[in-house]
Protein backbone atom coordinates (compact mmCIF):
# COMPACT_ATOMS: atom_id res chain seq x y z
CA UNK A 1 0.00 0.00 0.00
CA UNK A 2 2.73 2.50 0.89
CA UNK A 3 4.39 2.11 -2.83
CA UNK A 4 0.84 2.41 -4.78
CA UNK A 5 0.60 5.89 -1.99
CA UNK A 6 3.77 6.63 -3.35
CA UNK A 7 3.85 5.60 -7.12
CA UNK A 8 0.67 7.81 -7.39
CA UNK A 9 1.90 10.84 -5.55
CA UNK A 10 -0.53 10.99 -2.56
CA UNK A 11 2.77 11.14 -0.66
CA UNK A 12 6.18 12.32 -0.67
CA UNK A 13 9.46 10.77 -1.04
CA UNK A 14 10.62 11.50 2.25
CA UNK A 15 7.22 10.56 3.93
CA UNK A 16 7.11 6.85 2.46
CA UNK A 17 11.21 6.49 3.07
CA UNK A 18 9.93 7.32 6.62
CA UNK A 19 7.15 5.20 6.77
CA UNK A 20 8.64 2.12 4.74
CA UNK A 21 11.28 2.20 7.60
CA UNK A 22 9.10 2.01 10.70
CA UNK A 23 6.75 -0.82 8.56
CA UNK A 24 10.10 -2.82 8.53
CA UNK A 25 10.64 -2.16 12.41
CA UNK A 26 7.11 -3.32 12.91
CA UNK A 27 7.65 -6.50 10.75
CA UNK A 28 10.76 -7.15 12.55
CA UNK A 29 9.29 -6.66 15.93
CA UNK A 30 6.43 -9.36 14.87
CA UNK A 31 8.32 -11.50 13.69
CA UNK A 32 10.61 -12.03 16.69
CA UNK A 33 6.99 -12.02 18.70
CA UNK A 34 5.78 -15.27 16.91
CA UNK A 35 9.11 -16.95 17.14
CA UNK A 36 9.78 -16.34 20.85
CA UNK A 37 5.83 -17.06 21.71
CA UNK A 38 6.64 -20.22 19.74
CA UNK A 39 9.51 -21.46 20.95
CA UNK A 40 7.59 -20.71 24.72
CA UNK A 41 4.82 -22.99 23.41
CA UNK A 42 7.36 -25.47 22.11
CA UNK A 43 9.20 -25.52 25.69
CA UNK A 44 5.90 -26.01 27.00
CA UNK A 45 4.79 -28.77 25.32
CA UNK A 46 8.19 -30.96 25.96
CA UNK A 47 7.54 -30.63 29.54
Amino acid sequence: WLSLLHDTDYIEEKLFNSLLQDCDELISLLVSSVKTLKNKLTENKNK
